[in-house]
């Protein structure tokens, strides 16, 4: 059976976070396109309930969504004991911590990388560096973000070794673009999908998407000032703002239209529903990305505008550079930055990230003349506009479909597993530091229970056994650990004995009638006593 392991949410993105829209797009494009017989989908306990919900929509809308298996987290070292996934993928870059779960199984682990510019991903890419093995990679989703990732993987190389410690990356940066369904983002009739979409019927309408903030997204203002300049020109030309606006940025950016006198030339639509944006991109003109923030890496909204035939006026920066060819599918406009950081590098592990992200925007610099010139380009030419919107169209057909997306995946996945299997075990040597609970606060009870403990039913427990009393209850979320059968087996068996009994001779019948391991089968009879239905012997029994 071919299967893949995985960390992805599904069901929870929000249409203008790029890395959430793309992972849970990513888990619908692999039940569509993929090979896969099985795909394992990794949960902690309380996602799952939610996870569960959102699956059962799934379904109903997809056929194949029944080869999504749902586990809990907690599962993670025995399933890849017992299966043989292709690979494990996280949604995220940060899987220094996997290899130990594996142990000596050679499955490849990759991870997507997004947003890469918070302080603290250095501290998460530690472990990468200190465990990833030559057959695991980070996916990069533009040349921009592999640069950058190259550089983050350095910093913390020459970090350890000013602590006289010597590590560097032994895994791989691989290159796969974020994916986009051409069927949903697709050219429609334009004056149906403005009426729709509630916007003018007979202006000529320039669009942005993507998250209202000034933090790490996109300092809205220059565009304004761009738009006014344009509008002295050309009456007829109306611009929609639409996105998330967590952070209330959309009244900023009307106050300021209203001070430079184009509020009426403004439409802003806030926390669009996600149906809704297909439609404002087929009812638009051209879109506009005057992207400046050191957050941005791939830019599926430029891929989604290209999709929906819409001429792109871009910033000429990161992963818009990947995106946009100049000239063909739209324009790249020049962007400049200096050294000027030293202040904000020197307290950003102390700062807040997003006052970080606001100092670094407000130092990189949009060419406002060139973007005028490129905007005012595509207002005066229908026949340039229809032009490169075909040809943004053509291109991400070719090459940001998720159908071609996913066959990459694939494709890197066999060679990662290829090598994988021709290596040394043991090669990783798992976290460096790892959580030992038990062990750190085992002076905290009053008395530590082992195997030579003895314990017994109390009489809650005689009544649960008689049928004279509810069955076990507990929290939704730990389903995971407890078993009932397990359960009801060992206050059968306590039951028989009729008395005191040790606690290691209930774990091993249990361990070999149900295969829960010794442990475990103890954690039962902790939760037992924990809810009166078992209890310890004690010095004066």
């Amino acid at each position: 059976m071919l299967a893949l392991g995985a960390l992805i949410g599904i069901g929870r993105s929000s249409a203008v976070y790029g890395a959430n829209v793309a992972n849970d797009n990513f888990v619908k494009a692999l039940l569509k396109y993929s090979s896969f017989e099985e795909i394992d989908l990794f949960y902690d306990s309380s996602s799952l309930i939610h996870a569960e919900e959102e699956l059962k929509d799934l379904i109903k809308r997809d056929g194949n969504a029944s080869k999504l298996k749902l586990r809990n987290i907690i599962d993670l070292p025995s399933s890849f004991q017992k299966t043989d996934f292709l690979a494990f993928h996280q949604g995220n870059p940060f899987f220094g911590r996997i290899p130990r779960l594996i142990g000596e199984r050679p499955i490849p682990i990759t991870g997507t990388a997004h947003a890469i510019s918070y302080h603290f991903v250095l501290n998460e890419l530690l472990f990468n560096v200190l465990n990833a093995r030559p057959f695991d990679s980070i996916v990069c989703t533009s040349l921009s973000q592999k640069k950058a990732m190259e550089e983050l993987l350095k910093l913390i190389s020459e970090g350890l070794d000013r602590i006289g410690a010597k590590a560097e990356y032994r895994g791989r940066l691989d290159l796969i673009p974020l994916g986009v369904d051409t069927s949903l983002y697709k050219p429609r009739d334009k004056l149906d999908s403005r009426s729709q979409a509630e916007l003018p019927q007979e202006k000529l309408l320039i669009l942005w998407i993507g998250r209202f903030s000034a933090y790490d997204k996109a300092d809205l203002f220059p565009l304004l000032l761009v738009f006014k300049r344009l509008v002295e020109r050309h009456k007829d030309l109306i611009l929609v703002l639409a996105g998330d606006d967590k952070y209330g940025y959309s009244k900023k950016a009307k106050v300021f239209a209203d001070e430079i006198g184009i509020s009426d030339r403004l439409v802003i639509k806030t926390d669009p529903p996600f149906s809704s944006l297909p439609l404002l991109f087929s009812a638009s003109d051209i879109f506009v990305a005057p992207s400046d923030s050191v957050q941005e890496t791939f830019g599926l909204v430029v891929v989604e505008a290209m999709a929906s035939g819409l001429p792109v006026v871009a910033s000429d920066w990161n992963g818009y550079r990947d995106l946009v060819i100049h000239g063909e599918t739209g324009f790249r406009v020049p962007t400049y930055w200096a050294k000027c950081d030293s202040a904000i590098c020197s307290t950003a592990s102390i700062s807040s990230w997003l006052i970080d992200h606001l100092y670094l925007g407000q130092s990189i610099c949009v060419d406002l003349g060139m973007m005028e010139r490129y905007l005012l380009a595509l207002i005066e030419n229908p026949d340039l506009r229809a032009k490169m919107g075909g040809r943004g169209r053509e291109h991400v057909v070719a090459n940001y479909d998720w159908r071609v997306v996913v066959g990459r995946y694939e494709e890197l996945w066999r060679d990662l597993k290829r090598e994988a299997e021709g290596s040394k075990r043991g090669i990783g040597m798992g976290p460096l530091f790892e959580p030992q609970y038990f062990r750190t606060f085992r002076h905290y009870p009053t008395e530590i229970l082992d195997e030579t403990s003895e314990i017994r039913l109390t009489e809650e427990g005689k009544k649960l056994i008689s049928g004279e009393s509810k069955t076990f209850e507990f929290y939704a979320e730990m389903k995971a650990l407890l078993d009932p059968e397990a359960m009801e087996e060992i206050a059968a068996r306590i039951s028989e004995a009729d008395g005191w009994v040790k606690v290691g001779e209930i774990s091993k019948e249990i361990e070999g009638t149900y295969g829960i391991p010794s442990e475990m089968a103890i954690y039962q009879m902790m939760w037992m006593m924990k809810y009166g239905i078992l209890e310890p012997r004690k010095e004066a029994d």
